[in-house]
């Protein structure tokens, strides 16, 4: 959430504030020359709650006038009250809204949504049908009160353009994909390897274990791959929300021990150039999420030159339509087995595909998906 407003912020030269819960922590009070403000509330709700929220409408109630442009990230109710309160109060200032993926609100744009329900029960239940025209109404008009929105995906922005509070005002509906931070990564200083310089590497980053992130598919897919002289790195939390995983991890290990000094389970890396150098030295990344609303770690490998194996989630259908990756079917493992033997095999030649696709990994940073907002003034 730091990056969007940060680099609006270095276009325009605004000056900056980030209001945060202060239960999530302190932080700096100046951080890249972002004043960052924390509302301290009583109360033991969680951060993302409704009732947490209303500290952040009381803060731009007394602080609106005082605010040119106000950027909230999400579509919910509390976006919806706030941008309403903030346009109220300062009918001059600028709102901007910083849509994420297709969430439970946006999923009643689409054709077929598992929100709409689909058995012929659900189609019949008169409460949910007037909840989702209730929160249809409420979006068309959080859109229609805002400034400027942009959305992550191109089968988001396809689906909200045809709406009465697009139709109207096409120009305020931008298509933002989540760029990298080149100003950081120039300041790390790592020396980006060619992709004949990379190592035998296979990569994944998530939170490994959840439901959505569905690393199973991907141990069971291992269980039957040579991996010969390759590795493979599993980087972030080993959950237990979902299910104990790190069962599941034992009991790989238990069947394959000869792939203990191939297949390692790093944990969390939370030190962002450290992070980078792993995607630096890999080959191949794999994302096998059930969903995603965006996907950050794709944007990611894409940067750093990995071919990318993933499920048709989030942003890799996009990033993968430009040649270098292959999109494999949820939960369909011996596809997922044929796309990896194939790779380490060398039946794919990535040095040689990556020549010919030519690949502009450097296209999605926020210098230049920022400038695609447009200016952040009412004309």
């Amino acid at each position: 959430m730091f990056l969007v407003p940060y680099y609006i912020g270095l276009k325009h030269n605004y000056s900056v504030s980030l209001v945060y819960h202060g239960k999530k922590g302190e932080k700096d009070s100046l951080y890249k020359g972002v004043q960052m403000i924390p509302l301290h509330y009583k109360g033991g709700y969680d951060c993302f709650s409704f009732l947490s929220e209303w500290y952040f409408c009381w803060y731009i109630l007394k602080n609106a006038k005082n605010i040119d442009c106000l950027v909230r990230f999400h579509f919910s109710y509390q976006t919806a009250i706030i941008g309403w309160i903030y346009k109220k109060v300062n009918p001059k200032g600028f709102f901007y809204i910083k849509g994420d993926g297709y969430g439970a609100w946006l999923a009643l744009f689409r054709e077929k949504s598992w929100f709409k329900g689909t058995s012929k029960r659900d189609q019949k239940c008169w409460p949910v049908k007037w909840k989702n025209r209730i929160i249809r109404f409420i979006l068309n008009k959080m859109c229609q009160l805002a400034d400027k929105v942009s959305v992550e995906l191109p089968e988001i922005f396809e689906c909200l353009s045809r709406e009465k509070a697009f139709k109207e005002r096409p120009e305020k509906l931008k298509l933002m994909f989540n760029g990298i931070d080149e100003r950081s990564l120039y300041a790390y200083g790592i020396r980006e390897f060619d992709i004949v310089e990379k190592e035998n590497v296979i990569l994944s980053v998530g939170r490994h274990g959840s439901w959505q992130k569905n690393t199973m598919m991907f141990l069971n897919a291992l269980s039957q791959v040579d991996l010969k002289n390759w590795k493979v790195f599993f980087i972030g939390t080993v959950e237990t929300h979902d299910c104990l995983f790190q069962r599941e991890i034992d009991g790989f290990f238990e069947k394959n021990p000869s792939m203990r000094e191939q297949v390692c389970f790093i944990g969390p890396i939370y030190n962002q150039k450290k992070l980078y150098e792993y995607y630096n030295k890999a080959k191949v990344f794999v994302h096998t999420a059930l969903y995603e609303s965006y996907g950050i770690v794709l944007g990611e490998a894409f940067r750093f030159k990995n071919y990318i194996i993933s499920t048709p989630v989030g942003i890799a259908p996009q990033l993968i339509k430009h040649g270098y990756g292959c999109l494999c079917e949820c939960n369909n493992v011996n596809q997922l087995v044929k796309i990896l033997q194939d790779v380490i095999d060398g039946n794919v030649s990535l040095e040689q595909l990556f020549q010919q696709v030519k690949i502009l990994n450097k296209a999605f940073s926020y210098d230049n998906e920022i400038d695609k907002l447009g200016n952040f003034r009412i004309e």
